[in-house]
């Protein structure tokens, strides 16, 4: 069996990823005490970065056939679909218990992912938002390389660029007229940010990573300088939507200012090839439950476990930290189980799949 291989520096960015969208969920806890931060947009990028190399490495093979992309959706769909069906399911059958009852669409909508297609909000499962734009990104992106170079008949590389581009001109074009539709932040969250239609090109910055470094441009050589650039965005991008009031570059600029960000730590963080101690070990863990923990640590929590925590409060401290340290026990340990139990036995069956292009860990 084929085992899969790491990169640290990557690691360390995932774990990143999700402890900020753990510290920012943690406002309904701590209410005022935090301000809010997210780690999503990592997750775009990088997404797009580790699925870019396997798309690059499939389609300059000698022979492309489209048992190729049915591969990569048969490989994707083991590492993300599992998991996230027995959350799913899970909270439905919940809601059918407690007599919280919908409409069959209002369930049927989320296990075919159109849920958040042109509006955010979700419900029954907030966080799963994101996750229709990337498996949207995976179904339509690869298909779309396919049959342009089967019937264009452009060299790969020019054809991957040209998409790249158009697609993320398009989207920031397309995203910006749907801001100015809806100029409030419920508004904003809920049209700009969240739906599939105006967010993919989050992932294909990831998708330009991955193209620069396959290709082997200078400007991704230079790791150190990119990061700090990289670094500076993301900061200064927070700090703008933390300290400001919600305004233009929040509503036109910050999405996009977030995965150029994004994007620019990967050259640093890619070369960073392993580690060592117990930070090593920490930040490899996070990294490794960090899909389970994003599933778990928000909806099923506040609608399955948190109405149950008076039961086993003694008072010993206030009883927000009691949620709070409750809701990271469940967050962590419960990622563990599901990924002990789902997540790792899917990914082990990719690896009996017929093999038909070296992959990288993801």
């Amino acid at each position: 069996m084929k085992q899969e291989s790491r990169i640290y520096g990557l690691d360390i960015l995932r774990a990143i990823a999700i402890l900020l969208v753990i510290y920012g969920h943690s406002f309904q806890f701590l209410g005022n005490l935090i301000p809010h931060c997210d780690g999503v947009e990592i997750f775009f990028v990088l997404s797009g970065y580790l699925i870019g190399t396997i798309l690059l490495k499939t389609l300059n093979k000698p022979s492309v056939s489209f048992a190729d992309i049915r591969q990569f959706w048969m490989r994707r769909w083991l590492r993300t679909l599992p998991a996230y069906f027995v959350v799913l399911t899970t909270l439905i059958i919940y809601q059918v218990a407690t007599r919280e009852n919908q409409y069959f669409f209002d369930y049927a909508q989320y296990y075919i992912f159109i849920q958040s297609i042109f509006r955010g909000g979700a419900d029954l499962f907030h966080e799963s938002w994101s996750l229709c734009i990337e498996e949207w990104f995976y179904l339509l992106v690869p298909l779309l390389l396919y049959l342009s170079f089967r019937f264009f008949k452009i060299e790969i590389k020019k054809l991957v660029f040209f998409w790249i581009v158009f697609i993320i001109v398009i989207e920031i074009i397309f995203r910006s007229i749907v801001a100015a539709q809806h100029p409030t932040h419920d508004g904003w969250m809920e049209f700009v940010r969240e739906p599939v239609s105006v967010r993919i090109d989050s992932i294909m910055f990831g998708i330009l990573g991955a193209y620069l470094n396959f290709y082997k441009y200078r400007i991704w050589k230079n790791k150190n300088g990119l990061f700090i650039i990289g670094l500076l965005i993301c900061i200064g991008t927070k700090l703008i939507s933390l300290l400001s009031s919600f305004g233009w570059y929040v509503m036109y600029i910050s999405l996009t200012a977030q995965s150029i960000g994004s994007l620019l730590l990967l050259p640093k963080l890619s070369n960073i090839k392993a580690g060592k101690g117990v930070l090593y070990k920490s930040f490899t863990f996070i990294s490794r439950i960090s899909y389970s923990m994003y599933l778990l640590n928000f909806t099923p929590f506040d609608k399955i476990i948190r109405s149950k925590l008076h039961v086993f409060y003694f008072g010993i401290v206030p009883y927000n930290i009691f949620e709070f340290i409750a809701f990271i026990i469940w967050t962590i340990g419960g990622a563990y189980i599901l990924f002990r139990l789902v997540e790792k036995p899917m990914m082990d069956l990719r690896y009996r799949l017929p093999v038909r292009v070296s992959v990288a860990a993801d």
